[in-house]
């Protein structure tokens, strides 16, 4: 497959339709589980408000080429971590138990987006049918991860890290 230069925002893209449940056809998320963007600018009272589902924000790392041979080769990937990052908030005095609870929604969150974000085909194309150049159509876990809580504002934030491989074909 050849990539054409609007590659990674077409995986943007995709990426951003998969995890609010607008693409996939296997283990997709459900388009009620969460809303876009992360928005750390408001104040915490507007921020509860506002939250009813978790919130999510997509970021991919900047991409880097492997080539297939030598390093004259115009063949080769692309890869890339994409970051997600979940914020859910209690709306609520947070005592032990309820931020166990909201734990457990995060982990909740985290097995939904990896069953859809890893399930070959989920992520070919866009919901505008523009191919994304994903390898199998899915990306790849990366171990590890971070869940932070911020008492103060009542926020439990999650980070979880994926890579994304394309075949690149470089003009010549």
């Amino acid at each position: 497959m050849t990539v054409s230069p609007k590659t990674w925002a077409a995986v943007d893209q995709a990426l951003r339709e998969l995890v609010l449940g607008e693409i996939g056809t296997v283990r997709t998320v459900a388009s009620t589980r969460f809303l876009l963007g992360v928005h750390e600018d408001k104040p915490a009272e507007q921020f509860h408000r506002s939250v009813e589902r978790a919130r999510i924000e997509v970021t991919i790392e900047v991409p880097e080429f492997v080539p297939l041979g030598s390093v004259y080769c115009d063949t080769g990937l692309e890869e890339a971590e994409v970051e997600i990052t979940t914020t859910r908030a209690s709306t609520h005095q947070v005592l032990d138990i309820a931020r166990h609870q909201l734990r457990a929604l995060a982990l909740d969150d985290l097995s939904a987006l990896r069953d859809a974000l890893t399930y070959p085909g989920n992520l070919t194309t866009t919901s505008d049918g523009v191919a994304t150049g994903i390898l199998s159509g899915c990306l790849v876990p990366v171990p590890g991860g971070d869940q932070e809580f911020d008492s103060d504002r009542k926020l439990l934030t999650t980070t979880t890290r994926f890579r994304a491989t394309l075949q690149r074909t470089l003009a010549t």
